[in-house]
């Protein structure tokens, strides 16, 4: 009940509050959440190496990665889990996408999808991807499936019809 209260803390922005019951609780995840939340990055940072001293996770590793910027963290959060770990690859995918890197992040978020395909936002920026290398195909694909887990998402509609338009289909 202590956790579900520490939640619904963290819910409403109560996060000092949220933060100190999670660490009366050791919940080491939820308090560097909380310390995310706050923008205590240094603070964050510093729990996570604490934590990877004693027990090394992927999900650890990961965080550390969207602390650090580094994509290093997502690949030994991979390795970590024997490429079972879908977020380390999301990540990484969305790195090398920010960075202009499309066949990189393309690798990455077919990896992710193909262990955890309900994530509409890792095939919004597949179908991305795909629409700059002029794959009209694929991005079509990715784009139906955003619009088959969220149909209400403007922003995939609008590329499955510029799709069809470059495709000449009306």
């Amino acid at each position: 009940m202590q956790k579900e209260l520490g939640t619904r803390l963290l819910s409403i922005g109560a996060l000092r509050s949220a933060a100190e019951l999670f660490e009366r609780l050791q919940l080491w995840d939820n308090v560097i959440e909380c310390y995310q939340y706050e923008e205590k990055e240094a603070k964050a940072e510093e729990l996570v190496r604490k934590r990877l001293a004693v027990s090394p996770t992927p999900k650890l590793h990961c965080i550390l990665g969207d602390l650090k910027q580094d994509p290093a963290e997502y690949e030994k959060a991979w390795e970590l889990s024997n490429g079972h770990y879908a977020r380390a690859m999301r990540s990484l995918g969305a790195h090398y996408f920010k960075n202009g890197k499309n066949d990189q992040a393309i690798e990455c978020f077919e990896k992710a999808l193909a262990l955890n395909a309900i994530f509409p936002k890792t095939w919004f920026a597949l179908g991305c991807c795909y629409m700059l290398q002029n794959n009209w195909d694929k991005a079509l694909g990715s784009f139906t499936r955003v619009i088959s887990l969220e149909p209400s998402d403007s922003e995939a509609w609008t590329n499955i019809a510029s799709i069809h338009l470059q495709n000449k289909k009306k």
